[in-house]
């Protein structure tokens, strides 16, 4: 065998050796860049599902922190008040407050509703409700409900107030004239001094 023949079967012998070297390592790298990829994935995916989560976890608090339970209305100026139990139901008609300090049956300035009994079926019983306080402490006073439109004192409203305690007075059983009425609240006080209404309002029950 001449000294060429060796050459050519060594350097073939190489180029075949670089070839399987070659090979292995394009495979591993390939292996690695897959798994690579798949990891990625995965975590893409956890991440996608924790979004998710997240995501949904903001709307039950979003809605929890916008749906609130419903509260009764409290007695307003502006509107009537209507409370329900069973087939009873009971109305408050707001009159307003204010001040005054008259000698004489007058009508306390803002103190007034209309009321429409028409709007009322099968009226039980109504009643005229108010708050007195006298900061003096020192005289009586005098409140009863007046029917404006016809003219004439509300029959059975009058309530008095001694001394100066603050009181929610409530009148007899009153009688509400049928139809559409101004109703106007009349203070008298017996030395003159001021006197508060808190609140005043007609009660209504029906049945």
């Amino acid at each position: 065998m001449s000294l060429r023949q060796v050459l050519f079967i060594l350097f073939s012998l190489f180029i075949v050796i670089n070839l399987v070297f070659l090979d292995l390592f394009v495979f591993k790298l390939s292996s690695q860049v897959s798994n690579s990829s798949r990891v990625a994935s995965s975590e893409k995916v956890t991440n996608d599902q924790e979004c998710g989560k997240s995501c949904r976890q903001a709307i039950e608090q979003a809605v929890k922190k916008y749906i609130t339970p419903t509260k009764n209305t409290p007695v307003s100026n502006l509107t009537t008040d209507k409370f329900t139990s069973g087939s009873v139901k009971e109305y408050f008609i707001p009159l307003g407050s204010g001040v005054t300090s008259t000698t004489d049956w007058a009508n306390v300035s803002g103190l007034e509703s209309s009321i429409d009994t028409a709007l009322y079926q099968n009226i039980k019983v109504a009643y005229f409700e108010i708050s007195l306080r006298v900061p003096t402490g020192n005289q009586t006073v005098y409140a009863r409900l007046y029917n404006q439109t016809d003219k004439h004192a509300v029959w059975f409203s009058d309530v008095s107030l001694d001394g100066g305690t603050p009181k929610l007075l409530v009148s007899p059983v009153i009688k509400l004239d049928t139809g559409n009425k101004l109703y106007i609240v009349q203070i008298k006080t017996q030395l003159g001094y001021q006197v508060f209404i808190d609140q005043a309002r007609v009660h209504i029950t029906t049945q």
